[in-house]
Formats: C-alpha cells, structure tokens, sequence
C-alpha cells in the first residue's frame, strides 16, 4: 500500500515540476560579487574607531567612579527600635565610617583593609549594623553615610532614601 502512495505522490510532483519555468542561459545571470577595496575598508574601521572612542571620551567625562557608585544597601523600610545592617564600598581602606539617620549619628564602623580575589583588591567594603531610634517618626528619612574616599581621600557622602512604618 505504501509503494502506492509513494508512487502516486512521485508521479503528482513530476507534474508540478514540468510546470514550472525552467531557467535558460540566456535570462541565468551569476550573481557579480563586490569586492571592497582596501581604502574603503580601511576608511571605515578607522571611523568605527573614533566613534567608539568618542563615545567611551564622552562616557569618562559624564562619570566618574564616585558617580557609578551604588550608594549604600539596605532595606527599604524599617520599623522604630529595628536593628538593621547597612552595606556599601568605595570607601578608603581601614578608614572610619559614619551613619545618620536625618543627619543624626547612629553608629560608626571601619573599613576592611584585606586584599581580597585572584587579584588582591582592596575595595574598601564596609557593613553598619545600626538601629533606628524608638522615637523616630512614621514616614520618609534618609540615611547618610559618610567616609573618606578610596580615590583619593576626599569626603564621600552616600545616601539612601528609607522609609520608617508605623
């Protein structure tokens, strides 16, 4: 049954294939292949290049290191008497840093000053555990956290918007 249908279906495509239009020699055109000269190429990757580099120059001039720094991390929210840590970097190695509540000191730590990973970086890491006061109001504040830069050790002020639930 199956040599059949396999016949009937061989003898339905030959059909179709007589049908359609055969391509002479004389219409059969190669297709002519473009060959770039070596100017040309040469023209265009040097401008790629000044592009890129533009565009990295420009990059460099809007931000800074300070500028793509994360700020410091913690919740979101937090509760009146609630202990909470607080995470950043960038911060000069075995330095001093200090976090406020509103511009209240809540609690001081120092930096790790230990190399760390396969290339013995010193990131300046830090961890705060602070506890927001019993007394402090529902709603918006912001937590401050300040440190000496690990660049070249000006000031560097990282903030972090919170929120205090009743």
């Amino acid at each position: 049954m199956t040599e059949r249908f396999e016949q009937r279906l061989l003898a339905e495509l030959s059909l179709i294939r007589e049908q359609l239009p055969m391509c002479t020699p004389a219409s059969f055109r190669p297709l002519r292949r473009v060959r770039l000269r070596r100017p040309v190429v040469l023209v265009a990757a040097v401008s790629a290049l000044i592009v890129a580099g533009g565009a990295t120059a420009t990059a460099m001039a809007v931000f800074t290191d300070r500028d793509k720094n994360l700020g410091p991390g913690m919740a979101d929210t937090v509760a009146p008497g609630e202990t909470t840590r607080i995470k950043g970097m960038d911060c000069e190695p075995g330095s001093l840093v200090t976090a406020r509540l509103d511009g209240v000191k809540l609690a001081t730590a120092i930096t790790e000053s230990r190399s760390e990973g396969p290339q013995h970086l010193v990131l300046g890491w830090y961890q705060i555990d602070v506890t927001i006061p019993a007394d402090t109001t529902a709603g918006p504040h912001t937590i401050t956290v300040t440190c000496p830069y690990k660049g070249d050790g000006t000031e560097m002020i990282q903030s972090k918007s919170i929120t205090v639930a009743p």
